[in-house]
């Protein structure tokens, strides 16, 4: 990473520090607890997402748990034995945040799994449903129109039901901090880390954090202070996602029989430049030395960031397959692959499995972000050029692209195989305590240094060359999202208008819950 680029992440990174402080201090300064709700999820938001170097904050949970402590509601006296409840605050066709809960039912057939949505918005995905129905289990959608203290509420009662309490929400969500922030819920809680990188809210609550790879395992233990945590990992499919051979699938998708495909998936954030290089341009290493490779890519925009540009530059290389089904559409273009590169500069979970499983090569720059048996593989790149070569290699070199395959299948299998996660999630579950309790801790300002490994994980703090059009957008945006310099008693006003003229935080009706 260029050195002056590293200066300029860390400088704004500094900035972020800054507001963060000033968000809290004003946090801690307001007297009523409600306009106290409102503002430390703002600023929640915020810290998730701008880069601080804070993994956690007792003082943005700590209204929440307030609040928590004031609502009583009778609660189920007895819970049903083998119940797992999953809470979603929404769940989605694509990505890997749906499938780790999908997965999670498939690999603990002992146990009947409900799901309940706080916030479900989005098309929702019939794969989870059936799962959760074919093991015994339901599915619950909560209203999208009631508050947050409504659904807390309901959360509450409904989750006393149930042995076990596992959390898959969105980090800024107060929702579970609000059901589950008092020792008058007593049935254990797993926080499973699928945003391990980030900010978010919820330590509070988690009876246990279940994180992705020991990496991260040393965030959750040392800049979140969780009460306790271990690795369980991301879980596998029970099979290969790949049912369908090359041949059949290129041909279902009408995809060039002869031609080297190298698939690509993963969201937006995944590819945001930090600096050089970007996956652009790793896409111009490979097609500079090999311009008859066929890049497929799921799940970005094709309109945002470098994606224009190259497009430009490799119409006839470069194509969007769009958002696919995860059970229609993207095994097809998985099985059609002759390799696999992992998005950058962060790296998929899911993906990387899946396409394992499924017997095609992978490779990945993301030598610090990714999960140890990937790390730990011939499949992980130092440098990108050992990236460009490798990737070359593999697809000129039948006999190396097996050696890549066999190497991460075999630190897979040593891992994380189906029998081995299913073995530490049930000894996590055991390790659990026999009754909920909320947990306080303290977290240290942000006054470490910042690291390498941080600034790969800095997508929002990146200077990048934008054309006029994008600087506008952004700058626009910017002036909507309270990022003035006083921005702080920006946000408090915010704070009152909404306190005073919405109800999606509280209404009336949740009044008859509170000890006032």
């Amino acid at each position: 990473m260029a050195v002056n680029t590293l200066q300029a992440c860390e400088k704004k990174i500094k900035k972020n520090q800054k507001n963060f402080l000033s968000l809290i201090a004003q946090v801690n300064k307001e007297k009523k607890l409600f306009k106290q709700c409102f503002m430390a999820q703002q600023a929640a938001s915020f810290t998730l997402g701008h880069v601080t170097n804070v993994f956690a904050s007792e003082i943005l949970e700590k209204p929440f748990i307030q609040l928590a402590q004031k609502i009583h509601v009778p609660l189920s006296g007895q819970y049903l034995p083998a119940t797992v409840l999953h809470v979603l605050t929404e769940a989605y066709t694509t990505g890997g945040h749906t499938r780790c809960a999908e997965r999670w039912i498939q690999l603990c057939p002992e146990n009947k799994h409900s799901v309940v949505l706080l916030n479900q918005n989005e098309l929702f995905p019939p794969l989870l449903k059936k799962l959760a129905e074919k093991s015994g289990g339901e599915v619950r959608f909560f209203p999208t129109q009631d508050t947050v203290v409504s659904r807390a509420i309901a959360l509450r009662q409904y989750a006393s039901r149930f042995e076990y309490i596992v959390l898959h929400i969105h980090m800024d969500d107060p929702t579970a901090l609000i059901a589950f922030g008092t020792n008058e819920f007593v049935r254990p809680i797993v926080l499973f880390n699928h945003a391990d990188h980030a900010f978010w809210l919820g330590i509070s609550i988690a009876d246990h954090v279940a994180d992705l790879s020991e990496p991260r395992h040393q965030l959750t233990i040392n800049k979140r202070k969780a009460k306790a945590s271990s690795v369980l990992g991301i879980p596998l499919e029970l099979k290969s996602p790949v049912q369908v051979n090359k041949l059949e699938a290129k041909k279902r998708l009408k995809l060039p029989s002869d031609e080297q495909i190298i698939f690509v998936s993963g969201s937006n954030s995944k590819f945001f430049p930090v600096s050089f290089p970007s996956f652009g341009d790793i896409i111009k290493g490979i097609l500079t030395q090999n311009p008859n490779i066929l890049f497929y890519i799921a799940g970005v925009n094709p309109k945002d960031s470098f994606w224009p540009e190259i497009v430009r530059q490799y119409p006839r290389n470069v194509h969007f397959t769009g958002f696919l089904d995860y059970e229609t559409q993207y095994p097809f273009y998985l099985a059609s692959a002759d390799l696999i590169i992992d998005s950058y500069p962060v790296g998929g979970g899911t993906a990387v499995r899946d396409a394992i499983q499924a017997n095609i090569p992978v490779i990945s720059l993301n030598d610090k972000t990714q999960a140890d048996y990937l790390r730990h593989s011939k499949a992980c790149c130092s440098s990108y050029q050992e990236l460009i070569e490798k990737a070359l290699h593999i697809l000129s070199d039948p006999a190396f692209a097996l050696e890549i395959l066999q190497d991460t299948r075999q630190k897979l299998e040593e891992e994380a195989s189906c029998d081995r996660w299913h073995q530490k999630c049930r000894q996590l579950l055991l390790k659990l305590p026999a009754k909920h309790q909320v947990h306080s801790f303290k977290i240290k300002l942000p006054d470490e240094k910042i690291t390498d490994s941080l600034i790969l994980f800095s997508r929002w703090v990146s200077p990048q060359k934008n054309s006029l059009k994008e600087k506008f957008r952004r700058w626009r945006k910017g002036l909507i999202f309270f990022r003035w310099k006083p921005q702080e008693k920006f946000l408090r006003i915010l704070g009152k208008w909404i306190y005073v003229n919405s109800d999606k935080f509280i209404n009336k009706n949740d009044y008859q819950f509170l000890d006032r």
